[in-house]
Protein backbone atom coordinates (compact mmCIF):
# COMPACT_ATOMS: atom_id res chain seq x y z
CA UNK A 1 0.00 0.00 0.00
CA UNK A 2 1.48 3.37 -0.75
CA UNK A 3 1.62 6.37 1.73
CA UNK A 4 -0.73 8.43 -0.45
CA UNK A 5 -3.30 5.27 0.17
CA UNK A 6 -2.71 5.60 3.90
CA UNK A 7 -3.56 9.17 4.00
CA UNK A 8 -6.58 8.58 1.84
CA UNK A 9 -7.95 5.86 4.00
CA UNK A 10 -7.04 7.96 6.67
CA UNK A 11 -8.90 10.71 5.59
CA UNK A 12 -11.89 8.95 4.14
CA UNK A 13 -13.03 7.66 7.85
CA UNK A 14 -13.39 11.41 8.48
CA UNK A 15 -17.02 12.79 7.85
CA UNK A 16 -17.14 16.58 8.25
CA UNK A 17 -19.88 17.27 11.21
CA UNK A 18 -22.25 20.08 8.69
CA UNK A 19 -24.08 19.63 5.80
CA UNK A 20 -22.21 22.81 5.09
CA UNK A 21 -18.48 21.03 5.64
CA UNK A 22 -19.89 18.41 3.78
CA UNK A 23 -20.89 19.98 0.74
CA UNK A 24 -17.06 22.04 1.00
CA UNK A 25 -15.42 18.61 0.98
CA UNK A 26 -17.59 17.19 -2.36
CA UNK A 27 -16.60 20.21 -3.64
CA UNK A 28 -12.93 20.01 -3.37
CA UNK A 29 -13.61 16.52 -4.53
CA UNK A 30 -15.42 16.94 -7.94
CA UNK A 31 -13.13 19.83 -8.09
CA UNK A 32 -10.14 18.00 -8.18
CA UNK A 33 -11.81 14.92 -9.09
CA UNK A 34 -14.73 15.38 -11.17
CA UNK A 35 -15.23 15.56 -14.94
CA UNK A 36 -17.78 17.65 -16.20
CA UNK A 37 -19.84 17.26 -18.64
CA UNK A 38 -22.80 18.53 -20.70
CA UNK A 39 -25.76 16.31 -20.81
CA UNK A 40 -28.84 18.70 -22.57
CA UNK A 41 -31.17 20.67 -22.03
CA UNK A 42 -29.32 23.28 -20.38
CA UNK A 43 -27.58 20.79 -17.71
CA UNK A 44 -24.22 19.43 -16.56
CA UNK A 45 -23.43 16.70 -14.91
CA UNK A 46 -20.19 15.09 -13.54
CA UNK A 47 -18.59 11.67 -13.44
CA UNK A 48 -15.74 10.96 -10.57
CA UNK A 49 -13.26 8.04 -11.10
CA UNK A 50 -11.26 7.45 -7.66
CA UNK A 51 -8.85 4.51 -7.06
CA UNK A 52 -9.45 4.20 -3.46
CA UNK A 53 -12.87 1.79 -2.45
CA UNK A 54 -13.10 3.79 1.27
CA UNK A 55 -12.96 6.87 -1.08
CA UNK A 56 -15.86 6.38 -3.00
CA UNK A 57 -18.23 5.26 -0.01
CA UNK A 58 -17.30 8.28 1.19
CA UNK A 59 -18.90 10.01 -1.45
CA UNK A 60 -21.68 7.81 -2.10
CA UNK A 61 -22.10 8.61 1.84
CA UNK A 62 -22.24 12.17 1.54
CA UNK A 63 -24.22 12.63 -1.68
CA UNK A 64 -27.04 10.25 -0.52
CA UNK A 65 -27.05 11.86 2.90
CA UNK A 66 -27.18 15.84 1.53
CA UNK A 67 -28.90 15.49 -1.99
CA UNK A 68 -30.90 12.35 -1.53
CA UNK A 69 -30.03 11.05 -4.65
CA UNK A 70 -28.82 7.75 -6.21
CA UNK A 71 -25.50 7.28 -6.91
CA UNK A 72 -24.84 5.00 -9.95
CA UNK A 73 -21.42 2.98 -9.35
CA UNK A 74 -19.02 1.20 -11.94
CA UNK A 75 -15.91 -1.39 -11.08
CA UNK A 76 -13.45 -0.86 -13.70
CA UNK A 77 -10.05 -3.07 -13.88
CA UNK A 78 -6.54 -1.55 -15.38
CA UNK A 79 -5.37 -5.10 -15.94
CA UNK A 80 -1.96 -3.80 -17.15
CA UNK A 81 -1.70 -2.13 -13.60
CA UNK A 82 -3.79 -4.45 -11.90
CA UNK A 83 -5.67 -1.85 -9.97
CA UNK A 84 -9.71 -1.22 -9.76
CA UNK A 85 -10.69 2.25 -10.57
CA UNK A 86 -14.77 3.47 -9.26
CA UNK A 87 -16.41 5.19 -11.98
CA UNK A 88 -18.87 7.45 -10.09
CA UNK A 89 -22.03 9.01 -11.41
CA UNK A 90 -25.55 10.88 -10.88
CA UNK A 91 -28.50 9.11 -12.50
CA UNK A 92 -30.49 11.95 -12.41
CA UNK A 93 -29.37 15.10 -14.32
CA UNK A 94 -30.88 17.70 -12.66
CA UNK A 95 -29.64 16.41 -9.22
CA UNK A 96 -25.91 16.20 -10.26
CA UNK A 97 -26.80 19.70 -12.22
CA UNK A 98 -28.25 20.92 -8.72
CA UNK A 99 -24.93 19.56 -7.11
CA UNK A 100 -22.50 21.18 -8.91
CA UNK A 101 -24.65 24.27 -8.16
CA UNK A 102 -24.59 23.90 -4.62
CA UNK A 103 -20.77 22.77 -4.54
CA UNK A 104 -20.20 26.53 -6.50
CA UNK A 105 -18.65 25.21 -9.54
CA UNK A 106 -21.54 26.08 -11.67
CA UNK A 107 -22.90 29.66 -10.93
CA UNK A 108 -26.54 30.63 -12.08
CA UNK A 109 -26.70 32.98 -14.53
CA UNK A 110 -30.49 33.57 -15.58
CA UNK A 111 -32.03 30.38 -17.15
CA UNK A 112 -27.99 29.10 -17.75
CA UNK A 113 -25.30 27.88 -16.04
CA UNK A 114 -21.28 28.72 -15.96
CA UNK A 115 -18.18 26.88 -14.86
CA UNK A 116 -16.11 29.01 -12.98
CA UNK A 117 -12.83 28.54 -11.65
CA UNK A 118 -13.57 30.27 -8.24
CA UNK A 119 -13.71 29.32 -5.41
CA UNK A 120 -17.22 29.22 -3.52
CA UNK A 121 -17.46 32.15 -0.76
CA UNK A 122 -19.17 30.26 1.85
CA UNK A 123 -16.13 27.45 1.90
CA UNK A 124 -13.35 30.83 1.77
CA UNK A 125 -15.33 32.32 4.54
CA UNK A 126 -15.13 29.35 7.50
CA UNK A 127 -12.40 27.82 8.57
CA UNK A 128 -13.90 24.18 8.96
CA UNK A 129 -15.28 24.94 5.11
CA UNK A 130 -11.50 25.52 4.13
CA UNK A 131 -10.43 22.54 5.50
CA UNK A 132 -13.07 20.32 4.66
CA UNK A 133 -12.57 21.72 0.87
CA UNK A 134 -8.76 20.92 1.05
CA UNK A 135 -9.15 17.90 2.74
CA UNK A 136 -11.86 17.20 -0.16
CA UNK A 137 -8.91 18.39 -2.91
CA UNK A 138 -6.73 16.26 -1.71
CA UNK A 139 -8.78 12.90 -1.65
CA UNK A 140 -9.69 14.18 -5.60
CA UNK A 141 -6.75 14.78 -7.01
CA UNK A 142 -3.71 14.70 -4.24
CA UNK A 143 -0.97 12.44 -3.73
CA UNK A 144 2.01 12.50 -1.85
CA UNK A 145 5.44 10.65 -1.97
CA UNK A 146 6.70 8.38 1.06
CA UNK A 147 8.38 10.67 3.37
CA UNK A 148 11.35 7.88 4.15
CA UNK A 149 12.47 8.59 0.46
CA UNK A 150 11.26 12.63 0.02
CA UNK A 151 9.05 15.31 0.81
CA UNK A 152 6.13 15.88 -2.24
CA UNK A 153 3.04 16.55 -1.96
CA UNK A 154 0.83 17.65 -4.85
CA UNK A 155 -2.31 18.38 -6.21
CA UNK A 156 -3.53 18.18 -9.87
CA UNK A 157 -5.58 19.86 -12.06
CA UNK A 158 -6.31 20.84 -15.47
CA UNK A 159 -7.67 23.75 -15.01
CA UNK A 160 -4.85 27.19 -14.87
CA UNK A 161 -6.98 29.90 -13.37
CA UNK A 162 -8.35 27.35 -10.89
CA UNK A 163 -4.82 26.37 -9.63
CA UNK A 164 -3.79 30.21 -8.65
CA UNK A 165 -7.24 30.24 -6.14
CA UNK A 166 -6.51 27.21 -4.91
CA UNK A 167 -2.29 27.76 -4.56
CA UNK A 168 -3.56 31.45 -3.00
CA UNK A 169 -6.02 29.10 -1.02
CA UNK A 170 -3.08 26.94 0.80
CA UNK A 171 -1.08 29.94 1.13
CA UNK A 172 -3.75 31.94 2.85
CA UNK A 173 -2.75 28.76 5.47
CA UNK A 174 0.51 29.76 6.50
CA UNK A 175 1.91 27.70 3.63
CA UNK A 176 4.09 27.91 0.73
CA UNK A 177 2.51 26.23 -2.15
CA UNK A 178 3.95 26.68 -5.87
CA UNK A 179 2.68 25.78 -9.36
CA UNK A 180 4.13 24.16 -12.40
CA UNK A 181 2.89 22.94 -15.33
CA UNK A 182 3.46 18.74 -16.12
CA UNK A 183 2.35 18.32 -19.72
CA UNK A 184 -1.64 19.23 -20.03
CA UNK A 185 -1.76 19.48 -15.92
CA UNK A 186 -1.17 22.03 -13.65
CA UNK A 187 0.54 20.76 -10.31
CA UNK A 188 0.26 22.56 -7.20
CA UNK A 189 3.00 21.61 -4.27
CA UNK A 190 4.38 21.35 -1.24
CA UNK A 191 8.46 20.12 -0.79
CA UNK A 192 8.91 21.35 2.97
CA UNK A 193 8.27 18.58 5.58
CA UNK A 194 7.32 21.26 7.99
CA UNK A 195 4.62 22.45 6.19
CA UNK A 196 3.53 18.97 4.59
CA UNK A 197 3.66 17.89 8.51
CA UNK A 198 1.02 20.73 8.60
CA UNK A 199 -0.86 20.28 6.15
CA UNK A 200 -1.69 16.46 7.10
CA UNK A 201 -2.65 17.99 10.24
CA UNK A 202 -4.93 20.99 9.00
CA UNK A 203 -6.48 17.66 6.82
CA UNK A 204 -7.03 15.95 10.12
CA UNK A 205 -4.75 13.03 9.52
CA UNK A 206 -3.20 13.21 12.92
CA UNK A 207 -1.66 9.74 12.78
CA UNK A 208 0.45 10.38 9.53
CA UNK A 209 1.65 13.99 10.83
CA UNK A 210 3.44 12.64 13.72
CA UNK A 211 4.26 9.73 11.55
CA UNK A 212 6.43 12.44 9.36
CA UNK A 213 7.19 14.00 12.58
CA UNK A 214 9.01 10.79 13.61
CA UNK A 215 10.50 10.35 10.52
CA UNK A 216 12.07 13.68 10.17
CA UNK A 217 13.67 13.39 13.56
CA UNK A 218 15.20 10.29 12.57
CA UNK A 219 16.38 11.44 9.36
CA UNK A 220 18.16 14.23 11.99
CA UNK A 221 19.44 11.87 14.40
CA UNK A 222 21.24 9.49 11.47
CA UNK A 223 22.73 13.11 9.58
CA UNK A 224 23.86 14.18 12.86
CA UNK A 225 25.73 10.74 13.78
CA UNK A 226 27.17 10.36 9.66
CA UNK A 227 28.41 14.01 10.28
CA UNK A 228 29.95 12.56 13.82
CA UNK A 229 31.42 9.48 11.56
CA UNK A 230 32.78 11.76 8.73
CA UNK A 231 34.63 14.03 11.46
CA UNK A 232 36.22 11.65 13.03
CA UNK A 233 37.37 9.62 9.96
CA UNK A 234 38.74 12.91 8.55
CA UNK A 235 40.14 13.10 12.29
CA UNK A 236 41.63 9.74 12.11
CA UNK A 237 42.76 10.35 8.84
CA UNK A 238 44.92 13.30 9.54
CA UNK A 239 46.39 11.61 12.51
CA UNK A 240 47.60 8.73 10.50
CA UNK A 241 49.47 10.95 7.89
CA UNK A 242 50.88 13.17 10.28
CA UNK A 243 51.98 10.11 12.37
CA UNK A 244 53.48 8.59 9.15
CA UNK A 245 55.18 11.53 8.34
CA UNK A 246 56.84 11.42 11.85
CA UNK A 247 57.68 7.90 11.98
CA UNK A 248 59.28 8.79 8.63
CA UNK A 249 61.79 11.36 9.95
CA UNK A 250 62.24 9.19 13.44
CA UNK A 251 63.41 5.97 11.45
CA UNK A 252 65.56 8.48 9.00
CA UNK A 253 67.17 9.78 11.96
CA UNK A 254 67.58 6.43 13.51
CA UNK A 255 69.36 4.86 10.16
CA UNK A 256 71.74 8.09 9.72
CA UNK A 257 72.64 9.59 13.13
CA UNK A 258 71.18 7.57 15.59
CA UNK A 259 69.20 8.71 18.45
CA UNK A 260 72.15 9.79 20.30
CA UNK A 261 72.32 12.95 18.33
CA UNK A 262 68.83 14.09 19.18
CA UNK A 263 68.28 15.86 22.49
CA UNK A 264 67.06 14.03 25.91
CA UNK A 265 63.60 16.01 25.75
CA UNK A 266 63.13 14.68 21.34
CA UNK A 267 64.35 11.39 22.46
CA UNK A 268 61.78 10.49 24.77
CA UNK A 269 58.98 11.53 22.04
CA UNK A 270 60.74 9.95 19.37
CA UNK A 271 61.06 6.60 20.73
CA UNK A 272 57.08 7.32 22.14
CA UNK A 273 56.02 7.88 19.06
CA UNK A 274 57.92 5.11 17.03
CA UNK A 275 56.44 2.33 19.74
CA UNK A 276 52.93 3.60 19.01
CA UNK A 277 52.93 4.92 15.31
CA UNK A 278 48.73 4.97 15.62
CA UNK A 279 48.21 7.02 18.76
CA UNK A 280 47.00 10.10 18.74
CA UNK A 281 48.68 13.34 20.73
CA UNK A 282 46.19 12.92 23.76
CA UNK A 283 46.79 8.83 23.45
CA UNK A 284 51.11 10.18 23.39
CA UNK A 285 50.02 12.37 26.33
CA UNK A 286 48.93 9.75 28.38
CA UNK A 287 51.54 6.91 27.49
CA UNK A 288 54.25 9.69 28.19
CA UNK A 289 56.27 8.60 31.37
CA UNK A 290 56.82 12.44 32.34
CA UNK A 291 53.91 14.59 32.72
CA UNK A 292 53.71 15.83 28.91
CA UNK A 293 51.17 17.58 27.58
CA UNK A 294 49.30 17.20 24.12
CA UNK A 295 50.79 20.77 22.93
CA UNK A 296 54.45 19.58 23.82
CA UNK A 297 54.41 16.69 22.52
CA UNK A 298 53.35 18.24 19.27
CA UNK A 299 55.72 20.94 19.58
CA UNK A 300 58.63 18.20 19.87
CA UNK A 301 57.73 15.81 16.84
CA UNK A 302 58.00 18.94 15.19
CA UNK A 303 61.44 20.01 15.90
CA UNK A 304 62.50 15.99 15.32
CA UNK A 305 60.77 16.07 11.82
CA UNK A 306 62.68 19.89 11.31
CA UNK A 307 65.92 18.09 12.70
CA UNK A 308 65.76 15.31 10.06
CA UNK A 309 64.86 18.08 7.23
CA UNK A 310 68.20 19.40 8.17
CA UNK A 311 70.18 16.16 8.22
CA UNK A 312 68.76 15.79 4.44
CA UNK A 313 69.75 18.43 3.48
CA UNK A 314 73.54 18.02 4.92
CA UNK A 315 73.47 15.05 3.08
CA UNK A 316 73.07 16.22 -0.33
Amino acid sequence: MSFSTEVKNNLARIIPETKEQQISELSGIIRMGGNIRFVGNGLLSFVITIENPAVSRKIIRIIKTNFHTDVQIRVNRNENLRKRFYTLEIPDKNKANDILVKTGILEKEENWFRLTSKISEHILQSEKNTKAYIRGAFIGGGSIADPDKFYHLEFVTGDDEFSEYFKELLNSQNLSANVTKRKNNNVIYIKDSNQISALLSLMGDFENTFLIENIKLTKQIRNKVNRLVNCETANLDRTVSSAAKQIESIEYIEKTVGFSKLPEDLREVAVLRQDNPYASLKELSELSQSPLGRSVINYRLKKIQKFAEKLKEKRK
